[in-house]
C-alpha cells in the first residue's frame, strides 16, 4: 500500500550569532525591507537620539527554528471562499474515465463541523474531532483522508501549521458506472481502505465554482468537497531559519507602530483570526498611517487586500504595547494583540493574549511585494 504523505519539515535547534536588534529590516536570506539596526550589548538601553525610542540589545545566541525556505509547497486546512458560495451547475461527464480525470485533486470538506455530517469520511475512519477534513485523490487511484494540523497549541508551532496533513487513513479507489442501479449517467467512487473493506458514495461534479459532491451513508446524506487553497503565498517569503530570539515587546505607541510597519506574510503558527471574514487571513499590511489591512486568499489562491468592511480600518496602541484593530464596519474587533519582533530577522509574531493556559502565536514575515 502506497502512503500518501504530507510535506513535513525537521526542526532543529542552533545558536545565530551575533548581537543585533532588528526593528524592521531583513537579515541574511532577506528579501529587503528597511534597513537593519545594529547595536552593541550595554547593560543599559539608551534613548536614540531625536526618536524617544529605546533600543535593546539582544543575544541572537538564543534557540531558534532551522530549515529551508518554504516552496509554497502544501495546502490550506482552512474553509475556501468556495465553500460558501452557491452551487453551480452539473457538469456533463459521460465517462467514468472523465470523471476520474475532475476528481483528481486535494479537496477541503465544506460540511466538516456540521452535525450529520461527512458520512464519506466518517466511514473511512476520520474523527470528527479532528482539526478540519479532508481528502487528497491522486491521479493514479490512491486517497488519503487528511486533517488541519498541527493545531493551536504550542503556542509556536512548526511552519507547516494550518497546512493539510495526512491521519494515516489512506487506500486505493476506482471510478465506477453506476447507471444499473442508480440511472443512466450514474458513477460511484469506490473507496477500498487498507483493512479491504469497499466504501460506496455517489460522485457528482459541479462547475463555476467547482465543487465535487459525495452521496453517500444510510440515509443518504450529500457530503460537499471545494478545492483546497495552496499555500503558495508563502513561497520565497517564509524562510523557516529566520524564526529567532524576539526582542521585548515595545515599549510605547510610536514604536509599535514603527516597527510593525510595512507588509507581513502568515508564516507558521495558527492561522491569523484577525476580523471575521470568510476568505483565509493570509497576512496583514501596515501602510504606516495608522491603519491596518488584512490579506486575504481567494478562491484561485491569489492573496489580495480583503474587500469586507471589517478588513481595513484604524490601529489603536495602548499604552501597554497591545494592538487594538478596529474594523470599520464595527463587527469582529481583534483587541489584545501583543507584537513583538524578532531580534534578527525581520519576523514579527502576534501573541494573542487570551483567557485561556495557551497563546496563540501566528508569526509574519516580511515582503516587498505590495498587494
Amino acid at each position: 500500500m502506497r502512503v500518501v504523505c504530507a510535506i513535513g519539515m525537521t526542526l532543529a535547534f542552533v545558536g545565530c550569532g551575533g548581537i543585533t536588534a532588528d526593528l524592521g529590516g531583513m537579515g541574511t536570506g532577506g528579501d529587503g525591507g528597511e534597513p537593519t539596526r545594529a547595536v552593541a550589548a550595554g547593560p543599559t538601553p539608551a534613548p536614540e537620539a531625536g526618536t524617544g525610542a529605546t533600543v535593546r540589545p539582544v543575544s541572537c545566541e538564543a534557540a531558534s527554528y532551522i530549515g529551508a525556505p518554504s516552496d509554497g509547497s502544501g495546502y490550506s486546512g482552512e474553509l475556501p471562499p468556495t465553500c460558501v458560495a452557491s452551487d453551480g451547475p452539473m457538469q456533463l461527464l459521460t465517462s467514468a474515465a472523465q470523471v476520474a480525470q475532475a476528481i483528481v485533486g486535494t479537496w477541503y470538506d465544506c460540511s466538516w463541523g456540521n452535525d450529520p455530517s461527512d458520512p464519506i469520511l466518517r466511514a473511512l475512519g476520520y474523527d470528527q474531532d479532528d482539526q478540519g477534513g479532508g481528502l487528497a485523490l491522486t491521479n493514479d487511484g490512491y486517497y488519503a483522508v487528511l486533517k488541519n494540523g498541527p493545531g493551536v497549541e504550542p503556542a509556536v508551532s512548526t511552519p507547516n501549521s494550518g497546512a493539510f496533513q495526512s491521519m494515516s487513513l489512506t487506500g486505493t479507489y476506482q471510478v465506477v458506472d453506476a447507471s444499473a442501479t442508480l440511472g443512466a449517467g450514474s458513477y460511484q467512487i469506490s473507496f477500498q481502505d487498507s483493512l479491504g473493506n469497499v466504501h460506496l458514495a455517489r460522485v457528482e461534479m459541479l462547475g463555476s465554482p467547482t465543487k465535487m459532491r459525495l452521496i453517500s451513508g444510510t440515509p443518504s446524506i450529500a457530503e460537499e468537497f471545494a478545492p483546497a487553497l495552496p499555500l503558495t503565498f508563502r513561497a520565497g517569503i517564509c524562510n523557516y531559519a529566520q524564526f529567532g530570539p524576539q526582542l521585548a515587546p515595545f515599549a510605547r505607541a510610536a514604536e509599535t507602530l514603527e516597527g510593525i510597519t510595512g507588509t507581513w506574510i502568515w508564516c507558521a503558527g495558527p492561522r491569523p483570526a484577525l476580523n471575521d471574514n470568510v476568505a483565509p487571513i493570509v497576512g496583514v499590511e501596515f501602510p504606516g498611517d495608522g491603519t491596518f489591512h488584512d490579506l486575504v486568499e481567494d478562491g484561485a489562491g491569489s492573496v489580495e487586500r480583503g474587500s469586507g468592511s471589517n478588513d481595513f480600518g484604524p490601529v489603536v496602541v495602548s499604552d501597554d504595547g497591545t494592538l487594538s484593530l478596529i474594523g470599520a464596519g464595527g463587527q469582529g474587533d481583534t483587541h489584545g494583540i501583543l507584537p513583538v519582533l524578532a531580534a534578527c530577522t525581520s519576523t514579527l509574531s502576534f501573541t494573542w493574549l487570551l483567557s485561556g493556559p495557551v497563546e496563540q502565536q501566528p508569526i509574519f514575515q516580511r515582503t516587498t511585494t505590495s498587494y
